[in-house]
């Protein structure tokens, strides 16, 4: 199995996540890091792990797809793992998605539940996806406790609801990388559930293993932290998904979504007193139908309060 790690600046936390992947037991692993321009002194950690990893570097991308590709392309397994650089594996993870996609040819992604911790690494939630219910009733049993299937088509309608797909929790066949296409590299952020949407819409099955597998960190200054800005993401993403949605439930209800997101982000914009881009986000929001709240946000934005 590969495993890649796109890193930026991640500082000594580095560390101990490839310590957590070196960690893992049962299979030989091939790790790719990609330095994505780090200033920090990244390359000389990198270099002390020796031939125990192999590692790249490349220009600054401002996100993570560029380095998820050229890890891609570096790997040398038919098992792709995509792991961030600064969450913490748990023992047995590697092995566990290895016998779950042994068992399942036709499933093409597989993921877990995580836990989240903070900056020194102490568990602040210890289920992430614990209120994620929906997806779950739609799970198929394997005959195994605690993993579950979906079937492509059910994945991609659940994905439309909610992302429960953690990307450091995630197992994916080469191939089935090869199918969705690379990750989009003018995408900084959500880029990881648009792979997981073209994963489904290419026809591969979903597992889900109902079990906390990493460790998640929650902390100020990683990729993740960006605010509302995040928003603007998440709707390129969904509105993509629009021309492949047939179900007029499932239509209406991500009209509703994306219209949410729009009014979020001019809310996020009033905040930072951006009014004019404020007024085009609440637009936005009543271009996909009326709504109350985007209508006084925008006239707040026109008052500039």
């Amino acid at each position: 199995m590969t495993v890649v790690i796109p890193a930026y600046n991640p500082g000594p936390l580095l560390a101990t996540t490839l310590d957590s992947v070196l960690d893992q037991t049962g299979l030989s692993l091939d790790i790719v890091v990609v330095d994505d321009g780090s200033t920090d002194g990244t390359p000389e950690l990198l270099a002390g792990y020796g031939n125990r990893i192999r590692a790249f570097r490349i220009p600054n991308s401002g996100g993570p797809s560029t380095p998820r590709n050229v890890g891609v392309r570096e790997a040398r397994a038919p098992l792709i793992a995509f792991f961030d650089a600064d969450d913490l594996m748990l023992p047995g993870k590697l092995a566990a998605a290895v016998s779950a996609l042994g068992g399942a040819p036709d499933a093409g992604l597989y993921c877990t539940d995580f836990q989240g911790i903070d900056g020194q690494g102490a568990v602040i939630k210890a289920r992430w996806l614990a209120d994620y219910r929906r997806f779950r009733r739609r799970l198929l049993p394997t005959g195994t406790d605690s993993l579950g299937l979906l079937p492509a088509a059910e994945a991609f309608r659940q994905l439309l609801r909610a992302n429960f797909v953690g990307t450091s929790s995630v197992v994916c066949r080469r191939e089935a990388l090869v199918a969705a296409g690379p990750f989009d590299e003018q995408m900084k952020n959500s880029d990881d559930r648009d792979m997981w949407f073209r994963i489904a819409r290419a026809g591969w099955d979903f597992l889900f293993r109902d079990e906390v597998h990493h460790s998640y960190r929650k902390a100020e200054g990683v990729v993740t932290a960006r605010g509302g800005q995040r928003n603007l993401a998440v709707i390129k993403g969904l509105v993509r998904q629009m021309p492949f949605v047939e179900d007029e439930a499932d239509r209406r209800f991500l009209r509703t979504r994306i219209q949410e997101l729009w009014r979020g982000y001019g809310f996020w914009l009033r905040r930072e007193g951006r009014f004019t881009e404020a007024r085009q986000a609440y637009a936005e929001a009543l271009a996909l139908g009326a709504d109350l709240r985007s209508s006084i946000g925008r006239l707040r934005a026109l008052l500039r309060v």
